[in-house]
Parts: C-alpha cells; sequence; structure tokens
C-alpha cells in the first residue's frame, strides 16, 4: 500500500467565501492572479497583494514563501 503524498490529502480548489474567509482571519497566503497581461491590466477587479505572474511563462519564485497557502486564479 503505499503512502499519499501531502498534496492528495488536501484539497485543491478553495472557494472564494473559504479564502476570504482564511484571510480575514489572519492566515497568511501567497495570492498569485494567473490573468493574461491584457486581461489584468482591463480589469478594475484585482485583489491587494496579489502576485500578476505571466500565464504562459509560469516558474515557481524561490522567494515565495512555501510554508503557507497558495492560491493561483
Amino acid at each position: 500500500m503505499s503512502t499519499p503524498n501531502h498534496a492528495s490529502e488536501q484539497s485543491l480548489r478553495i472557494s472564494a467565501e473559504e479564502l476570504r474567509t482564511r484571510l480575514e482571519s489572519g492566515e497568511a497566503a501567497t495570492l498569485l492572479d494567473a490573468r493574461r497581461h491584457k486581461d489584468w491590466e482591463a480589469s478594475p477587479d484585482k485583489i491587494c497583494g496579489a502576485i500578476h505572474i505571466d500565464p504562459t511563462h509560469f516558474r515557481i519564485d524561490p522567494s515565495w514563501p512555501n510554508d503557507q497557502l497558495t492560491v493561483v486564479y
């Protein structure tokens, strides 16, 4: 019998409501906005503190904390 890895033990999806609740409770999170640049620029809706990333050239930045929730949207 194999032992499940850490990622398979947790849901890989989170609702907007759950994320809001977790952030309002003070939980730290890294938020990555993966919209195309033109869509990101045209949108008035941006989450304060989110990091805009290029979805076509995505690379994990080693400076991002790996001990907290990371959400890509």
